[in-house]
């Protein structure tokens, strides 16, 4: 037995840089991680990086600068183009600093300008586990102000826009947008969204103040002039977290009842971000009908604020590449929708 406890000893250097060596090892493949779809082109999009858009001091009186990327199709400098904003989700401030950086963000930002239009990702702040969610929900509102005021100098349509949001960024990202629902905003586009605070999982709401839940509570802002409300798609995973899949259904089902135009997909199979973690076909379909979706609303010629019923309500077929998957298979039938 003594023998065994000093073979161990000895041993416990190498076991212990081999548990941190995985660690390390797959915390920087998920960092590189692209979605499960690559569009033709994808690699050849221009990329603006690095641009400054937010200053202001931090917790610890140091200046900090929040910064966007413009993805754009190859050959399209010096036009303006409708761009999607691409919105990640909260998190711990050291885990979300560098967020847009990660494969999944700039993945989703050259496939978005790969099919004719620009894409913006971005810094923003943590909510520091929703103690502060209306810093989030500032910055956003702010960034959008920055597109409108700076399209000019970064080649982008102010007037045309579509918020894209990831997970638990639905309800900052989008409490000005359903609330305001200013003519600007073409879409909205929700993968996997929380829609309330109340959707995350865990008990992360019971700490937070009841006006904040109202106020981030997405489905209230639906009730005033619902004909504003711009086309939405929602897209989930069947195996997400029930308590969110329950609130994002609820919300699709209010919007139907209140004549939204909304689309729902959801993926059989697929977990929380389904889109990373399921690279198989269903994820496919479900990118490429959301691309799709995106460019539709963002190329028509007027703004949202007609009911679903209206005379030009009608899409434009959209001229752009039909985009190719990593694999081979090209199956033609549609995504599964509720």
């Amino acid at each position: 037995m003594a023998r065994l406890r000093r073979i161990l000893f000895l041993l416990s250097p190498i076991l212990l840089a081999v548990v941190v060596f995985g660690y390390c090892y797959g915390y920087r493949q998920t960092r590189q991680q692209p979605i499960a779809f690559t569009a033709p082109k994808a690699e050849a999009v221009e990329v603006l990086k690095g641009v400054a858009w937010h200053q202001f001091l931090d917790s610890k009186g140091g200046d900090k600068s929040l910064t966007l990327d413009v993805y754009r199709p190859p050959g399209h400098a010096g036009q303006h183009l409708p761009a999607v904003v691409v919105v990640h989700g909260d998190g711990p401030e050291r885990v979300i600093e560098d967020f847009k950086e990660w494969g999944q963000v700039t993945s989703w930002g050259r496939n978005i300008a790969a099919y004719g239009v620009a894409a913006v990702t971005f810094d923003h702040s943590s909510t520091e586990m929703l103690a502060r969610p209306r810093v989030f929900a500032d910055e956003v509102d702010a960034l959008v102000e920055y597109l409108r005021d700076h399209g000019d100098e970064l080649g982008i349509d102010g007037d045309r826009l579509c918020l894209f949001t990831l997970s638990s960024a639905s309800p900052f990202a989008l409490r000005t947008a359903l609330r305001d629902k200013p003519p600007y905003l073409r879409c909205l586009v929700i993968f996997y969204g929380a829609m309330a605070i109340q959707a995350f999982p865990g008990d992360r709401a019971e700490q937070v103040d009841p006006a904040i839940l109202e106020e981030f509570d997405l489905a209230r802002y639906l009730e005033n002039e619902p004909e504003r409300v711009p086309p939405m798609l929602l897209a989930q995973g069947a195996r997400d977290y029930p308590v969110l899949n329950e609130a994002l259904d609820a919300f699709a089902q209010r919007a139907r009842v209140l004549g939204v135009e909304v689309q729902t997909l959801t993926h059989p199979e697929g977990d929380h971000a389904f889109d990373l973690g399921n690279n198989d076909l269903e994820s496919r379909r479900i990118i490429r009908t959301a691309l799709e979706f995106m460019v539709a609303e963002l190329e028509r010629s007027e703004s949202p604020g007609r009911s679903a019923g209206s005379e030009d309500a009608e899409e434009e077929p959209v001229d752009h590449q039909e985009p190719v998957d990593r694999s081979e298979d090209r199956p033609e039938d549609p995504p599964r929708r509720q």
